[in-house]
């Protein structure tokens, strides 16, 4: 060392940046991209995932689960973030959860799912937020 001394200065925020949501919700729906990462068109349809196939008891040549993230809140609940996804001779079914739970106080769920049959060139997407306080399941 030459006898030099660096000295930086960090600025100490005296308050937390608002708002802070202590629950990690997120709203994201997930992102639909072709391969040049460029946007994909989205549009309206009363088109909905084949049931039948859903539910058929076919070789599943794919799966896996992925935990973007949990927390257990301070012990005051649960907040999760995952990705799902089913290849399967037919179709593909991929599924973001987001789920909430703050103890006596409310649960949410966000779920997105992404359906693609093996024939089609486009994904659909479906997705739901369900909410409830803990008073309103009591009853």
């Amino acid at each position: 060392m030459n006898g030099r001394r660096s000295a930086r200065t960090t600025k100490i925020l005296k308050t937390p940046p608002k708002p802070f949501d202590w629950t990690f919700t997120t709203f994201y729906t997930g992102s639909l991209v072709n391969g040049k990462s460029h946007q994909l068109i989205e549009s309206e349809t009363n088109e909905e995932p084949n049931q039948e196939m859903l539910l058929r008891r076919d070789k599943i040549l794919f799966h896996t689960e992925f935990v973007m993230y949990e927390d257990e809140l301070a012990d005051n609940g649960s907040s999760k973030l995952l990705v799902k996804c089913r290849v399967m001779p037919t179709f593909v079914l991929i599924l973001l959860r987001f789920y909430l739970r703050v103890d006596k106080v409310m649960i949410r769920v966000q779920e997105t799912r992404l359906y693609c049959e093996n024939e089609w060139d486009y994904f659909l997407k479906e997705v739901s937020l369900r909410e409830a306080s803990f008073a309103d399941l009591s009853h």
